[in-house]
Protein backbone atom coordinates (compact mmCIF):
# COMPACT_ATOMS: atom_id res chain seq x y z
CA UNK A 1 0.00 0.00 0.00
CA UNK A 2 2.81 2.45 0.95
CA UNK A 3 4.72 1.77 -2.32
CA UNK A 4 1.81 2.37 -3.76
CA UNK A 5 0.43 5.92 -2.27
CA UNK A 6 4.05 6.81 -3.47
CA UNK A 7 4.05 6.30 -7.18
CA UNK A 8 0.42 8.23 -6.84
CA UNK A 9 2.09 11.11 -4.78
CA UNK A 10 4.85 11.12 -7.78
CA UNK A 11 2.28 10.87 -10.39
CA UNK A 12 1.10 14.12 -9.24
CA UNK A 13 2.70 17.04 -10.22
CA UNK A 14 0.38 19.66 -10.56
CA UNK A 15 2.24 22.93 -11.80
CA UNK A 16 2.02 23.81 -15.28
CA UNK A 17 -0.78 21.25 -15.71
CA UNK A 18 -4.22 22.24 -16.78
CA UNK A 19 -7.44 21.83 -15.77
CA UNK A 20 -10.90 21.17 -17.25
CA UNK A 21 -13.84 21.29 -14.63
CA UNK A 22 -17.03 20.07 -16.70
CA UNK A 23 -20.55 20.79 -15.42
CA UNK A 24 -22.99 18.62 -16.38
CA UNK A 25 -26.64 19.73 -17.79
CA UNK A 26 -29.14 17.57 -16.11
CA UNK A 27 -30.71 19.54 -14.15
CA UNK A 28 -34.92 20.31 -14.76
CA UNK A 29 -35.62 23.83 -15.75
CA UNK A 30 -31.92 25.02 -14.49
CA UNK A 31 -29.58 23.11 -17.44
CA UNK A 32 -27.05 25.92 -18.38
CA UNK A 33 -26.24 26.11 -14.37
CA UNK A 34 -23.94 25.08 -11.56
CA UNK A 35 -23.38 25.44 -7.71
CA UNK A 36 -22.80 28.45 -5.82
CA UNK A 37 -19.67 27.54 -4.44
CA UNK A 38 -17.74 27.47 -8.23
CA UNK A 39 -18.10 31.02 -8.40
CA UNK A 40 -15.71 31.64 -5.63
CA UNK A 41 -13.48 28.22 -5.72
CA UNK A 42 -11.56 28.61 -9.11
CA UNK A 43 -10.83 32.31 -8.56
CA UNK A 44 -7.07 32.20 -7.51
CA UNK A 45 -6.75 29.87 -9.98
CA UNK A 46 -7.26 31.30 -13.64
CA UNK A 47 -4.05 30.35 -15.46
CA UNK A 48 -4.94 26.31 -15.20
CA UNK A 49 -8.45 26.14 -14.38
CA UNK A 50 -11.33 26.41 -17.59
CA UNK A 51 -14.52 25.68 -17.07
CA UNK A 52 -17.42 23.56 -19.88
CA UNK A 53 -20.88 22.01 -19.82
CA UNK A 54 -20.36 18.69 -20.46
CA UNK A 55 -22.16 19.38 -23.84
CA UNK A 56 -19.01 20.95 -25.57
CA UNK A 57 -16.82 17.84 -24.62
CA UNK A 58 -14.59 16.59 -27.77
CA UNK A 59 -12.22 13.63 -27.81
CA UNK A 60 -9.82 16.65 -28.78
CA UNK A 61 -10.49 18.16 -25.44
CA UNK A 62 -10.44 15.70 -23.45
CA UNK A 63 -6.95 14.45 -24.61
CA UNK A 64 -5.81 18.22 -24.25
CA UNK A 65 -5.88 17.59 -20.06
CA UNK A 66 -4.70 15.39 -17.81
CA UNK A 67 -7.02 16.59 -14.58
CA UNK A 68 -10.46 16.85 -14.60
CA UNK A 69 -13.27 18.14 -12.38
CA UNK A 70 -16.39 16.75 -12.57
CA UNK A 71 -19.53 18.18 -10.38
CA UNK A 72 -22.05 15.95 -9.11
CA UNK A 73 -24.04 18.26 -6.84
CA UNK A 74 -27.74 17.13 -7.55
CA UNK A 75 -28.54 13.43 -7.60
CA UNK A 76 -30.42 14.22 -10.91
CA UNK A 77 -26.55 14.82 -12.55
CA UNK A 78 -25.82 11.15 -11.81
CA UNK A 79 -26.67 9.30 -14.85
CA UNK A 80 -24.82 12.09 -17.31
CA UNK A 81 -21.63 11.85 -14.82
CA UNK A 82 -21.45 8.15 -15.41
CA UNK A 83 -21.58 9.08 -19.25
CA UNK A 84 -18.78 11.54 -18.99
CA UNK A 85 -16.27 9.62 -16.97
CA UNK A 86 -16.57 6.76 -19.17
CA UNK A 87 -16.10 9.33 -21.80
CA UNK A 88 -13.18 11.25 -20.44
CA UNK A 89 -11.30 7.65 -19.16
CA UNK A 90 -11.98 6.58 -22.64
CA UNK A 91 -10.42 8.89 -24.56
CA UNK A 92 -7.63 9.48 -22.22
CA UNK A 93 -6.67 6.84 -20.15
CA UNK A 94 -3.72 8.43 -17.99
CA UNK A 95 -6.95 11.21 -16.91
CA UNK A 96 -7.40 12.17 -12.91
CA UNK A 97 -10.49 12.90 -12.38
CA UNK A 98 -11.71 14.67 -9.32
CA UNK A 99 -15.55 14.86 -8.73
CA UNK A 100 -17.47 17.11 -6.10
CA UNK A 101 -20.47 18.04 -4.49
CA UNK A 102 -23.48 17.73 -2.64
CA UNK A 103 -24.68 14.29 -3.56
CA UNK A 104 -20.91 13.31 -3.85
CA UNK A 105 -20.69 14.12 0.24
CA UNK A 106 -23.31 11.91 0.70
CA UNK A 107 -22.26 8.55 -1.44
CA UNK A 108 -18.67 9.42 -2.28
CA UNK A 109 -17.89 5.65 -1.22
CA UNK A 110 -20.08 4.77 -3.57
CA UNK A 111 -19.01 6.37 -6.36
CA UNK A 112 -15.40 4.78 -5.83
CA UNK A 113 -17.04 1.51 -6.13
CA UNK A 114 -19.15 2.39 -9.65
CA UNK A 115 -16.72 5.17 -11.27
CA UNK A 116 -13.91 5.11 -12.45
CA UNK A 117 -12.74 8.05 -10.79
CA UNK A 118 -9.58 9.28 -8.58
CA UNK A 119 -10.39 11.85 -5.98
CA UNK A 120 -12.40 13.36 -4.06
CA UNK A 121 -12.72 16.23 -1.34
CA UNK A 122 -14.87 15.57 2.29
CA UNK A 123 -16.86 18.24 4.09
CA UNK A 124 -15.55 21.78 2.73
CA UNK A 125 -13.28 22.45 0.36
CA UNK A 126 -12.20 26.20 0.34
CA UNK A 127 -8.68 25.03 0.85
CA UNK A 128 -8.46 21.63 -0.08
CA UNK A 129 -9.40 22.59 -3.35
CA UNK A 130 -6.61 25.69 -3.51
CA UNK A 131 -4.25 23.17 -2.68
CA UNK A 132 -4.63 20.65 -5.19
CA UNK A 133 -4.83 23.31 -7.47
CA UNK A 134 -1.87 24.88 -6.64
CA UNK A 135 0.07 21.56 -6.92
CA UNK A 136 0.51 20.66 -3.25
CA UNK A 137 1.05 16.44 -2.11
CA UNK A 138 -1.41 15.33 -2.34
CA UNK A 139 -1.53 13.24 1.25
CA UNK A 140 -1.04 16.68 2.63
CA UNK A 141 -4.25 17.66 1.87
CA UNK A 142 -6.82 17.63 4.28
CA UNK A 143 -10.35 16.39 3.57
CA UNK A 144 -8.81 14.46 0.26
CA UNK A 145 -9.82 11.41 -0.66
CA UNK A 146 -8.46 8.94 -3.32
CA UNK A 147 -8.54 5.56 -3.96
CA UNK A 148 -5.29 4.58 -1.65
CA UNK A 149 -5.94 7.06 1.12
CA UNK A 150 -8.58 8.81 2.96
CA UNK A 151 -7.59 12.22 4.87
CA UNK A 152 -9.56 13.11 8.14
CA UNK A 153 -11.82 15.96 8.02
CA UNK A 154 -9.29 18.84 9.38
CA UNK A 155 -10.98 21.75 7.44
CA UNK A 156 -13.86 23.32 8.26
CA UNK A 157 -15.62 26.19 7.06
CA UNK A 158 -15.75 29.00 9.67
CA UNK A 159 -18.05 32.36 9.91
CA UNK A 160 -14.90 34.51 9.27
CA UNK A 161 -14.36 32.45 6.11
CA UNK A 162 -17.09 34.17 4.45
CA UNK A 163 -14.68 37.95 4.37
CA UNK A 164 -12.49 36.19 2.17
CA UNK A 165 -14.27 35.01 -0.57
CA UNK A 166 -13.62 35.99 -3.98
CA UNK A 167 -15.95 36.11 -6.63
CA UNK A 168 -14.79 35.26 -10.37
CA UNK A 169 -15.75 33.51 -13.21
CA UNK A 170 -13.49 34.22 -15.96
CA UNK A 171 -12.42 30.54 -15.70
CA UNK A 172 -15.60 30.08 -17.19
CA UNK A 173 -15.36 31.99 -20.47
CA UNK A 174 -18.62 30.50 -22.43
CA UNK A 175 -20.74 30.32 -19.20
CA UNK A 176 -22.86 33.67 -20.14
CA UNK A 177 -22.87 33.22 -23.74
CA UNK A 178 -24.99 29.96 -23.30
CA UNK A 179 -27.03 31.78 -20.58
CA UNK A 180 -28.23 34.53 -23.23
CA UNK A 181 -28.83 31.37 -25.48
CA UNK A 182 -30.89 29.22 -23.56
CA UNK A 183 -34.54 29.84 -23.20
CA UNK A 184 -35.74 33.01 -22.51
CA UNK A 185 -38.62 32.58 -20.82
CA UNK A 186 -36.83 29.91 -18.43
CA UNK A 187 -35.80 30.70 -14.57
CA UNK A 188 -32.35 29.44 -15.37
CA UNK A 189 -31.55 33.16 -16.95
CA UNK A 190 -32.97 34.72 -13.73
CA UNK A 191 -31.07 32.66 -10.63
CA UNK A 192 -27.64 32.29 -12.35
CA UNK A 193 -24.40 32.43 -11.09
CA UNK A 194 -22.70 34.26 -9.39
CA UNK A 195 -24.71 33.40 -5.76
CA UNK A 196 -24.60 33.62 -2.53
CA UNK A 197 -26.27 31.49 0.13
CA UNK A 198 -27.09 33.23 2.65
CA UNK A 199 -26.15 29.92 4.95
CA UNK A 200 -24.05 26.66 4.45
CA UNK A 201 -26.62 24.74 5.92
CA UNK A 202 -30.36 25.32 6.05
CA UNK A 203 -30.89 27.07 9.33
CA UNK A 204 -34.72 27.38 8.84
CA UNK A 205 -36.37 23.92 8.64
CA UNK A 206 -40.33 24.16 9.23
CA UNK A 207 -43.30 21.89 9.65
CA UNK A 208 -43.56 19.86 6.30
CA UNK A 209 -39.81 19.63 5.43
CA UNK A 210 -38.99 16.55 5.98
CA UNK A 211 -39.15 15.47 2.08
CA UNK A 212 -36.20 17.47 1.72
CA UNK A 213 -32.40 17.29 2.50
CA UNK A 214 -31.82 20.39 3.95
CA UNK A 215 -33.99 19.74 6.96
CA UNK A 216 -31.24 16.28 7.62
CA UNK A 217 -29.22 18.66 9.73
CA UNK A 218 -27.79 15.21 11.55
CA UNK A 219 -26.37 14.05 8.09
CA UNK A 220 -25.38 17.85 7.16
CA UNK A 221 -23.28 17.46 10.08
CA UNK A 222 -21.50 14.08 9.69
CA UNK A 223 -20.87 15.17 6.17
CA UNK A 224 -19.05 18.07 6.74
CA UNK A 225 -18.25 17.68 10.59
CA UNK A 226 -19.83 20.98 11.44
CA UNK A 227 -23.56 22.93 11.87
CA UNK A 228 -24.89 25.23 9.14
CA UNK A 229 -22.63 28.46 9.09
CA UNK A 230 -24.87 31.82 8.67
CA UNK A 231 -23.47 35.12 6.93
CA UNK A 232 -23.84 37.98 9.23
CA UNK A 233 -25.37 41.51 7.83
CA UNK A 234 -22.17 43.33 7.30
CA UNK A 235 -20.53 40.18 5.60
CA UNK A 236 -23.73 39.85 3.47
CA UNK A 237 -22.96 43.77 2.16
CA UNK A 238 -19.56 43.52 1.50
CA UNK A 239 -20.41 40.08 -0.75
CA UNK A 240 -22.79 41.59 -2.85
CA UNK A 241 -20.68 44.49 -2.87
CA UNK A 242 -17.58 42.32 -4.25
CA UNK A 243 -19.85 41.14 -7.07
CA UNK A 244 -21.22 44.65 -7.95
CA UNK A 245 -17.65 45.13 -9.06
CA UNK A 246 -17.01 42.66 -11.08
CA UNK A 247 -20.68 41.80 -12.66
CA UNK A 248 -23.86 43.21 -13.22
CA UNK A 249 -25.95 40.96 -11.68
CA UNK A 250 -26.56 38.49 -8.65
CA UNK A 251 -28.44 35.68 -6.86
CA UNK A 252 -29.25 36.18 -3.61
CA UNK A 253 -30.70 32.93 -1.82
CA UNK A 254 -32.06 33.44 1.82
CA UNK A 255 -32.31 29.84 3.88
CA UNK A 256 -31.80 31.19 7.21
CA UNK A 257 -33.40 33.22 9.59
CA UNK A 258 -34.29 36.85 7.57
CA UNK A 259 -31.80 39.02 9.65
CA UNK A 260 -30.98 41.75 7.19
CA UNK A 261 -30.76 45.29 6.94
CA UNK A 262 -30.44 47.01 3.58
CA UNK A 263 -31.98 50.02 4.46
CA UNK A 264 -30.63 53.37 3.48
CA UNK A 265 -28.03 50.94 0.96
CA UNK A 266 -28.41 51.15 -2.96
CA UNK A 267 -26.27 48.90 -5.41
CA UNK A 268 -25.52 48.94 -9.08
CA UNK A 269 -26.63 46.12 -9.60
CA UNK A 270 -29.80 43.51 -11.06
CA UNK A 271 -30.74 40.58 -8.26
CA UNK A 272 -32.37 37.50 -7.73
CA UNK A 273 -33.55 37.12 -4.70
CA UNK A 274 -35.28 34.27 -2.88
CA UNK A 275 -36.34 34.22 0.64
CA UNK A 276 -37.29 31.39 2.32
CA UNK A 277 -37.95 32.95 5.57
CA UNK A 278 -40.41 34.95 7.51
CA UNK A 279 -40.01 38.51 6.43
CA UNK A 280 -41.91 41.76 7.51
CA UNK A 281 -43.12 44.64 4.48
CA UNK A 282 -40.92 46.98 5.43
CA UNK A 283 -37.95 45.04 5.53
CA UNK A 284 -39.16 43.51 2.20
CA UNK A 285 -38.78 47.03 0.88
CA UNK A 286 -35.98 48.00 1.76
CA UNK A 287 -34.13 44.85 0.67
CA UNK A 288 -35.88 45.01 -3.38
CA UNK A 289 -35.08 48.78 -3.02
CA UNK A 290 -31.65 48.54 -2.21
CA UNK A 291 -30.97 47.01 -6.08
CA UNK A 292 -31.15 48.94 -9.30
CA UNK A 293 -33.20 46.05 -10.64
CA UNK A 294 -34.30 42.79 -8.30
CA UNK A 295 -37.23 40.04 -8.92
CA UNK A 296 -37.92 38.97 -5.80
CA UNK A 297 -39.50 35.26 -4.61
CA UNK A 298 -41.43 35.34 -1.21
CA UNK A 299 -42.98 33.32 0.93
CA UNK A 300 -46.87 34.02 1.30
CA UNK A 301 -47.26 32.29 4.68
CA UNK A 302 -46.34 34.49 7.46
CA UNK A 303 -43.81 32.13 9.31
CA UNK A 304 -41.75 31.37 5.65
CA UNK A 305 -42.06 29.02 2.91
CA UNK A 306 -43.90 26.09 4.60
CA UNK A 307 -46.28 27.85 6.84
CA UNK A 308 -49.94 27.90 7.36
CA UNK A 309 -51.54 31.10 7.54
CA UNK A 310 -51.23 33.39 4.49
CA UNK A 311 -49.73 37.12 5.15
CA UNK A 312 -52.30 39.50 5.96
CA UNK A 313 -51.04 41.90 3.76
CA UNK A 314 -50.02 40.63 0.79
CA UNK A 315 -51.78 43.46 -1.34
CA UNK A 316 -49.18 45.82 0.14
CA UNK A 317 -46.43 43.67 -0.89
CA UNK A 318 -47.19 42.95 -4.41
CA UNK A 319 -48.29 47.15 -4.29
CA UNK A 320 -43.84 47.66 -3.87
CA UNK A 321 -43.78 46.65 -7.90
CA UNK A 322 -42.38 48.96 -9.99
CA UNK A 323 -41.21 48.48 -13.82
CA UNK A 324 -37.61 47.62 -12.16
CA UNK A 325 -38.63 45.86 -9.42
CA UNK A 326 -41.07 41.88 -9.49
CA UNK A 327 -42.57 40.48 -6.50
CA UNK A 328 -43.33 36.82 -7.19
CA UNK A 329 -45.31 34.58 -4.47
CA UNK A 330 -44.25 30.52 -3.36
CA UNK A 331 -47.54 29.10 -2.42
CA UNK A 332 -50.29 26.00 -3.10
CA UNK A 333 -52.37 25.96 -5.78
CA UNK A 334 -55.82 26.55 -3.43
CA UNK A 335 -53.17 29.59 -1.93
CA UNK A 336 -53.56 31.08 -5.59
CA UNK A 337 -57.50 30.62 -5.67
CA UNK A 338 -58.17 32.88 -2.54
CA UNK A 339 -55.25 35.46 -3.87
CA UNK A 340 -57.55 35.55 -6.89
CA UNK A 341 -56.56 37.97 -9.44
CA UNK A 342 -53.18 38.28 -8.41
CA UNK A 343 -52.89 34.70 -8.99
CA UNK A 344 -50.52 35.89 -11.53
CA UNK A 345 -47.31 36.10 -9.07
CA UNK A 346 -47.96 32.69 -7.69
CA UNK A 347 -43.98 31.95 -9.50
CA UNK A 348 -43.46 28.60 -7.51
CA UNK A 349 -46.10 26.10 -6.30
CA UNK A 350 -45.62 24.15 -3.45
CA UNK A 351 -47.69 20.97 -4.35
CA UNK A 352 -45.34 20.39 -7.31
CA UNK A 353 -42.34 20.61 -4.55
CA UNK A 354 -44.30 17.50 -2.58
CA UNK A 355 -44.74 15.80 -5.78
CA UNK A 356 -41.51 16.47 -7.78
CA UNK A 357 -38.71 13.35 -7.46
CA UNK A 358 -36.35 15.99 -7.91
CA UNK A 359 -36.36 17.68 -4.29
CA UNK A 360 -36.94 14.33 -2.37
CA UNK A 361 -34.19 13.29 0.08
CA UNK A 362 -34.88 9.82 -0.49
CA UNK A 363 -33.45 10.17 -3.98
CA UNK A 364 -30.47 11.57 -2.83
CA UNK A 365 -29.64 8.20 -0.45
CA UNK A 366 -31.45 5.73 -2.86
CA UNK A 367 -28.80 4.49 -5.53
CA UNK A 368 -31.26 3.10 -7.56
CA UNK A 369 -33.81 5.68 -7.10
CA UNK A 370 -30.89 8.16 -8.11
CA UNK A 371 -29.95 6.30 -11.16
CA UNK A 372 -33.57 5.72 -12.75
CA UNK A 373 -34.27 9.15 -12.05
CA UNK A 374 -31.48 11.39 -13.05
CA UNK A 375 -31.76 8.78 -16.81
CA UNK A 376 -34.95 10.62 -17.08
CA UNK A 377 -33.69 13.87 -16.53
CA UNK A 378 -30.93 13.57 -18.89
CA UNK A 379 -33.07 12.31 -21.56
CA UNK A 380 -35.28 14.94 -21.33
CA UNK A 381 -32.44 17.26 -21.26
CA UNK A 382 -32.25 19.98 -23.71
CA UNK A 383 -28.54 20.82 -24.03
CA UNK A 384 -27.50 17.13 -23.39
CA UNK A 385 -23.76 15.65 -23.38
CA UNK A 386 -23.75 13.23 -26.51
CA UNK A 387 -20.83 10.57 -27.17
CA UNK A 388 -19.17 11.89 -29.99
Amino acid sequence: MLDKNKIEIKKYIMKGKKILVVIPTSKPNYEISFSAPLSWLFGKNMHNVKGIFSFQLTPELVCSYDYFIVELNWFTELYEFGLIVDYIKSHNKKAKILFGGLHSQLKYKTIFDNYDVDYFIKGDNELPIQMFLNGDNIRDIPNFVSRSFENDIEYVFKKEDYDNLEFNLDWFPDYFRFLKKFDPNSDTRNFSNPMILSSKGCTIPHDGCDYCLGSKLHIYKSCYNRGPVTIDNDQLIKLIKKIEAKFDKLTLYIISPYNYDFSNIKFNIDATIEVDSEISLEQIKNLIFAFKKARVLLPIHKDGIMGKEIIDNYKDILDLQDENHEIHFAAYSYEADIIGKDAKNIFFNLDNVFASPYARYENYIKDDCALLVSKRVYEKTQFKFIKR
